[in-house]
């Protein structure tokens, strides 16, 4: 039957709508894995639009970038182009994507990490020149650049952070983490620890599994005579934002301004965070401001600057509900717009409110935080109307009686977390009031000296750079049960960024090392290869973490399953008959008897023994009634 005109134009104009009428670009949003096929260079070489590289380049191809802009389901609005990354465990090798070079984005791009980690191999990580970049629980860490932002530096874009941690980095000039000019900066729930500026040389590289990165090249060591602001973060822009949310930044250095972070224009808000740790070599070891800040329930404690350790405001700053304390230097500078519901440790920035003691509890974790113990005037001492909903950890808050700073005390509710507890004894010493103008960068010939060259003689660190730092910890430092119930000996904490391995030595008659991994919550124990040296008990440590002295029977008691070691090259003679043991322990069964002056060869080695083949047997001889010659530790 022959359709009339008028229906046939009806059906057309009804369709024309129905398309109009759809979410512009719904179809168009491309979702890319990551796996053995697709190697995440070639994932965002495909968001962007640009040709793949071999190997792994078989990839879904990217989104196309209409201009237009999406609202999903919850109201949030969703960048035009926007191609969401998902990192599979197939497309890392043992959790661990290892590049070989920087990961430049151009267009809108959301990377779902899975909790999986990108080493940069001492390459700049993401160069975000355009468009936006959305990272979720994803571990970013061993960048470098020889210019700006050891792991990130974004210009002209956007980049977010939920859920994801960026370590371990450096770069010769600004931002060692994250570098952001004309640009808006977003954390939410994530830190960033570790990183540090004025690194002038590349870390050693580990072997890539990602291709077709652009690489860099280390420059020769040379003095610095230029500005090293934002250990952790930069951020510069006038008519951009830094929102900072229940995050942290923390062990981060700078080697003149900004330890932790480094504003210098632009607005900022920063609530429910910690900043601690951190270290400058002139002002603000925690925080440098010059831009228009707002902080509300903020914890800055334990940073370290000649200048201020704490806090240095140089512009406009409101505070709120916050606490700073133990800051080496003084805890805060400059004429604060807002001073409201806050414990200022020295009474500094023209502070007349609460100055005791906040009798801070460190808990330990990624990022760590500081919580209020029982007792405390920071109890229920918050600024009602400036009281926020929940903690940083999203414990709810008191609305008309909250606590002050990021964390709020509740009893129980840290039965499982805590893994490091340190009061905060030492109160600062004298500060306050110093002039909030800017002064005039001075040139540096030498970096800033690292903590780990000022311990007491009776411990000793070499091989670190002036980026990694230690410090002594007692029992309540080490805050692990287990080793202080078991006679912890000594402890030093090793922060910052170790950009090589360094080697730990305690001036003691025995024992053996352990290690309480700072990247890890809970913090691992990780046993350590110790070997003594003229009286001195060295182990090599490779990462952040405290690294601790524990006696010899620690590691037999059965308290943890203890450690043996592979040997290649040692060779053992027997200084008396000995008993051959099925274990290394004195009361394993005997399996055979070893004549005096015999010569063996050792393949492994326990606290007290060592392994060897006698005529085909395998078993344990003690130590101490053996000569040893070549590996044997």
């Amino acid at each position: 039957m022959k359709i009339p005109s008028f229906i046939y134009v009806l059906r057309v104009c009804i369709a024309v709508m129905i398309l109009l009428l759809m979410p512009i670009g719904q179809a168009l949003a491309a979702d890319i894995t990551v796996d053995a096929d697709c190697s995440l260079q070639n994932a965002i070489l495909s968001a962007n639009e640009e040709e793949m590289v071999e190997p792994r380049s078989d990839c879904e191809a990217g989104d196309v970038d209409d201009g237009n802009s999406q609202v999903d389901d919850g109201g949030n609005v969703i960048p035009a182009g926007l191609d969401t990354i998902t990192i599979d465990v197939s497309g890392a090798d043992e959790g661990v994507i290892a590049l070989d070079g920087k990961l430049t984005v151009t267009s809108n791009i959301a990377i779902e990490g899975g909790g999986l980690a990108i080493e940069g191999g001492g390459n700049q990580i993401f160069n975000v020149t355009a468009g936006s970049l959305t990272a979720s629980n994803l571990n970013i860490r061993g960048g470098w650049s020889d210019d700006n932002g050891g792991a990130i530096a974004v210009s002209n874009a956007a980049v977010t952070l939920i859920n994801s941690v960026v370590s371990d980095s450096g770069a010769k000039k600004l931002g060692g983490g994250i570098y952001a000019v004309d640009s808006d900066l977003t954390l939410v729930d994530s830190a960033v620890t570790g990183s540090a500026t004025g690194v002038l040389t590349k870390p050693e590289t580990p072997e890539a599994d990602d291709s077709g990165a652009e690489t860099t090249t280390a420059q020769a060591e040379e003095p610095i005579t230029w500005d090293t602001f934002g250990g952790g973060i930069y951020f510069e822009g006038a008519a951009n934002r830094l929102v900072v949310n229940r995050s942290g930044l923390s062990a981060n250095a700078a080697h003149s301004k900004g330890g932790g972070v480094y504003i210098a224009s632009g607005s900022a808000s920063i609530r429910n965070s910690t900043i601690s740790n951190n270290r400058a070599g002139t002002d603000g070891g925690g925080l440098y401001n010059g831009g228009a800040s707002t902080l509300t329930h903020v914890t800055i404690v334990d940073n370290f600057a000649e200048n201020i350790g704490g806090l240095v405001d140089a512009s406009e700053l409101q505070l709120y509900n916050s606490i700073l304390s133990g800051n080496a230097g003084g805890d805060c500078s400059g004429t604060l717009n807002a001073l409201i519901g806050s414990l200022i440790r020295d009474g500094s920035c023209g502070h007349d409110g609460l100055t005791d003691d906040p009798m801070l509890l460190l808990l330990d974790g990624i990022p760590p935080y500081y919580v209020p113990q029982k007792g405390s005037p920071a109890l229920d001492a918050a600024s009602p109307g400036h009281c926020l909903l929940t903690d940083q950890r999203g414990i709810d808050r008191a609305p008309d009686a909250c606590d002050i700073g990021a964390a709020e005390h509740k009893d129980g509710a840290f039965e499982f977390q805590i893994q490091s507890a340190l009061a905060l004894l030492n109160p600062p010493g004298p500060g306050g009031g110093a002039d909030a103008e800017e002064r005039e960068q001075e040139p540096m010939t030498t970096p800033i000296p690292s903590l780990c060259g000022q311990l007491p003689g009776h411990y000793r660190v070499e091989g670190y750079t002036y980026s990694s730092h230690c410090k002594t910890a007692d029992h309540l430092g080490i805050g692990n049960q287990l080793l202080v119930n078991n006679g912890a000996i000594d402890a030093v904490d090793i922060f910052g960024w170790v950009a090589q391995p360094l080697e730990m030595c305690f001036l003691r008659p025995s024992g053996a090392i352990v290690l309480l991994d700072a990247a890890t919550s809970p913090r691992t124990l990780m046993p350590l290869r110790t070997r003594t040296e003229d009286g001195w008990i060295c182990a090599t440590v490779d990462r952040n973490g405290t690294a601790v002295l524990m006696p010899l029977e620690f590691f037999t008691s059965g308290a943890i399953a203890e450690p043996i070691w592979d040997l290649a090259g040692c060779t053992v003679r027997t200084v008396d008959i000995l008993n051959l043991r099925s274990e290394p322990s004195a009361a394993s069964a005997i399996i055979a008897n070893v004549l005096n002056d015999v010569t063996l060869t050792a393949d492994k080695r326990a606290t007290h023994y060592h392994r060897v083949n006698y005529y085909d047997i395998i078993g344990w001889l003690s130590s101490s009634h053996l000569s040893m010659s070549g590996n044997c530790i």
